[in-house]
């Protein structure tokens, strides 16, 4: 099993220089065009080997593209098999791939998964109704620490205050105000979830 992320900007014509700005952020996911994918202007494709860490790469594509304030975007995440890979992931195939491209043009909300597992994807989606809610609200600041905390988990807070030349207190309630503690207790179940079933 693997995971694949499929997402689209939402209104990214009031933003046409944002892959300027991002564009180096993308390594986070890996090596560009084998591990992931910008297309159609737009469209931004992962491919994440291990199937437990894609809530974590999600948050992290949220955490990159919110650092402009306005911008957004809709995140399919699938789980499956991947019959075909290549060296474009936009040209790989597998259940994977299917079930991701395929959510994204129903989602009905702005973080959504599809599996072949029926009970996951229920119980896992409402789970993200409710992170979705305390994602949304992150200010271009908030979404900068949170896109350290994610990419760099080892990193504490006077790590990133160094980094960011900030004050530790200033990390810290950044965090609380993005509502860190809550999401990596779901961060952790969703690895652990997703451990049970790959």
């Amino acid at each position: 099993m693997i995971a694949v992320i499929t997402a689209d900007l939402i209104e990214s014509t009031q933003f046409p220089h944002w892959k300027k700005s991002l564009i180096s952020d993308f390594n986070a996911f890996g090596k560009k065009n084998i591990d992931w994918s910008i297309y159609r202007g737009d469209g931004i494709q992962i491919r994440i080997e291990n199937p437990a860490e894609a809530l974590r790469y999600a948050l992290l594509l949220k955490s990159i593209i919110l650092q402009i304030d306005k911008l957004n975007v809709r995140i399919a995440i699938g789980l499956g098999d991947e019959s075909e890979k290549t060296t474009m992931v936009t040209h790989n195939a597998g259940s994977a791939y299917v079930s991701s491209g395929r959510l994204l043009e129903n989602i009905h909300q702005n973080l959504e998964i599809q599996s072949s597992f029926e009970d996951l994807n229920l119980g896992l989606n409402a789970g993200f109704a409710l992170l979705n809610a305390l994602c949304e609200n992150w200010k271009p600041a908030v979404a900068h620490i949170f896109k350290l905390k994610l990419w760099h988990p080892e990193m504490n807070q006077k790590d990133i205050a160094n980094k960011l030349k900030i004050t530790q207190p200033g990390v810290s309630q950044a965090l609380a105000r993005g509502n860190w503690h809550e999401i990596e207790k779901y961060l952790v179940y969703f690895h652990f979830l997703i451990q049970q079933r790959a």
